[in-house]
């Protein structure tokens, strides 16, 4: 079926601080791709871009930042994705709104995405394009692209002064990205005092660094933090000075002369890099913002800083997050409690009392599950989202609600809710995502999630009409909303010991 299409030499145009941007419109909905919202010198601050005079066609989405090491396509079935040119030059940004009439005053919601602070972008997820959301939630959606990896969070603040905050230059990038908006977002229909940002995994922690820079105080009202409460590799200005040390002398560079790490070929300083952190996923989770007078640190070492205090926050996690080896697979109904606790037992040293504790919690809290799914529960991001939940509720002087997503996808006989499909439900897209279509459930899910994220954009309360109560997490009354594929519901936290429990013995 032909849907309604718009698109003329005469507009839909919009006039930009920096150019003129021409989109178009489909199914009442204002698409603009690739908009060029800075430029930036390696390890350096960003700038504001060339201006521009004559309309820039934004159809397309433009350069995503450089990957140490591309991911493959094993995950296509719950994470399809779309892969655009990398370069360096990646500061670019889409938005997708109902309307251009400036003064609509729509709430404006800004996706971070994933990839820890090491790859990905704001339109690597099939799922991530923002035209479902925009419409079923009447918001304006952006995503966005900035440094990643080395290029956004290598420490050569010893070269010299230009690169005094290159250990946040991904972060600082950003910042930019919110100012822009703040400056912008009226000429696309969105209240720049009105802006929630949402983002999952690395994206979620880009939200937590965020509440602990001043400088982007009062850019965002409200945050949503999916699967993004797991920890940064912190390291000292010391060991940064010695890492640096080490890769000049792997490359000959002499460190009187940083144009040369400037100019470097990307290939050259990756390859470099690789042989000093060897294993690949400490490569992957070791660059990321440190702590220095322009960002203030990690919330739960440092505590939440005072330009932080007034976000609304939303966050939670999934039950199973990341996949790896099991010694079950997830429809292993003919698994019982005798295997499981001979399993447990090894995990745990051999010690009962362990094994029959987490035993007791589990079922406790998941009475309903399959003994074999104990082995795939969620030992990454659970405890320290709930962790983050507690700080946040004592020390912001906004409001704080959790959730967990608790759904089963129909893969393998039932696969449980695992890292990054709850971003489908979110943007209204569960159809572009294979595993994430499974009849009347997956499209109340969608339904209920995508409006309550909408509904905490607009208000800083996620109830929508569509979901029960919704309490505030609070010490005393630590409200969960849990989404299953029978029902949601809301309900005191139903895992707390069983997090802590399961993450001490997976971080010994």
């Amino acid at each position: 079926m032909a849907r309604d299409f718009f698109c003329t030499a005469g507009g839909p145009v919009v006039q930009t601080a920096y150019g003129p941007v021409r989109g178009y419109a489909l199914d009442g909905i204002f698409t603009f791709r690739g908009i060029r919202y800075a430029k930036a010198r390696r390890f350096r601050m960003p700038e504001s871009p060339d201006p521009w005079s004559t309309p820039d066609n934004c159809f397309s989405f433009k350069y995503e930042c450089p990957v140490m090491s591309p991911q493959g396509f094993d995950t296509e079935l719950f994470v399809p994705r779309f892969r655009t040119l990398p370069n360096e030059q990646c500061h670019y940004l889409n938005i997708w709104t109902p309307s251009l009439v400036s003064g609509s005053a729509k709430a404006v919601m800004v996706w971070l995405h994933g990839g820890a602070f090491s790859t990905g972008s704001g339109h690597a997820h099939l799922a991530m394009d923002g035209a479902a959301l925009s419409r079923t939630g009447d918001v304006v959606v952006v995503t966005l692209n900035h440094r990643l990896n080395w290029l956004g969070f290598l420490d050569v603040s010893s070269l010299g002064g230009e690169y005094g905050n290159s250990v946040n230059a991904g972060m600082e990038d950003i910042v930019f990205a919110l100012r822009w908006i703040r400056d912008n977002i009226a000429a696309f229909g969105g209240n720049p005092d009105n802006v929630t940002l949402f983002g999952q995994s690395g994206g979620g922690e880009k939200i937590q660094a965020l509440l602990q820079i001043p400088e982007a105080k009062g850019l965002f009202r409200r945050g949503i933090i999916q699967s993004g409460a797991y920890g940064l590799h912190r390291s000292s200005p010391e060991e940064r000075a010695d890492e640096l040390c080490r890769l000049l002398k792997i490359l000959d560079i002499p460190a009187n002369r940083p144009q040369l790490l400037e100019e470097a070929p990307y290939a050259a300083v990756t390859a470099a890099i690789a042989s000093m952190i060897t294993d690949p996923f400490e490569l992957w989770m070791h660059f990321c913002p440190q702590k220095n007078s322009w960002y203030l640190g990690d919330i739960r070492q440092e505590g939440l800083s005072p330009s932080g205090r007034n976000v609304d926050i939303l966050l939670g996690s999934l039950f199973a997050e990341f996949n790896g080896p099991r010694p079950f697979e997830p429809s292993g109904r003919e698994d019982g409690w005798p295997e499981v606790r001979a399993k447990l037992l090894e995990k745990c040293g051999g010690d009962p009392f362990r094994a029959d504790r987490l035993i007791r919690l589990f079922r406790e809290a998941y009475p309903s599950k399959a003994p074999c799914a104990l082995f795939w529960l969620d030992d990454m991001f659970r405890r320290p989202t709930l962790d983050l939940a507690g700080i946040l509720a004592v020390e912001s002087r906004a409001k704080v609600y959790t959730y967990l997503m608790d759904y089963t996808l129909p893969v393998d006989g039932g696969y449980p809710a695992r890292h990054s499909t709850d971003i489908p439900f979110v943007f209204h897209n569960a159809s572009l995502v294979p595993a994430c279509n499974f009849g009347a459930a997956s499209d109340r899910l969608e339904r209920e999630i995508s409006s309550a994220w909408a509904a905490f954009a607009k208000s800083g309360n996620p109830v929508c009409g569509l979901l029960p109560a919704w309490s505030p997490y609070t010490p005393e009354s630590p409200a969960v909303m849990v989404f299953t594929n029978e029902k949601t519901e809301c309900r005191p936290n139903p895992d707390a010991e069983l997090a802590r429990e399961w993450y001490a013995l997976s971080h010994p």
